[in-house]
């Protein structure tokens, strides 16, 4: 799948099982849920497509690294959250703190 207009970066990350490893997440800062974002083919020297930065937006996560990070995070988190851990690690190349914290008790 390759987002071929403008879309929402939560949008994006909710179904990014779905995107094929070549392809690169790029959103517009600063980085939100609601962040315009764009998903492409990275080139054959990895660069992004020009049309993609002259609009403004930057690589986010390429899809296997948001792949990575959505396996790795608990399961207890709420949409919202994922996508806070996504913006977290593409801007830290680190978890955060409160995504180990317990699951509420079922």
């Amino acid at each position: 799948m390759i987002f071929e207009s403008v879309t929402k970066l939560s949008e994006a990350l909710a179904d990014v099982t779905g995107l094929a490893d070549e392809l690169v997440i790029c959103a517009r800062r600063p980085w939100t849920a609601e962040s315009e974002c764009v998903v492409v083919p990275e080139d054959e020297n990895y660069a992004l497509p020009q049309g993609v930065l002259d609009g403004g937006f930057e690589r986010f996560l390429e899809a296997t690294t948001a792949i990575e990070v959505l396996e790795a995070m608990p399961t207890h988190l709420s949409s919202d959250e994922r996508v806070r851990v996504f913006i977290y690690y593409a801007e830290q190349d680190a978890w955060p703190e409160w995504m180990w914290e317990t699951a509420p008790s079922e």
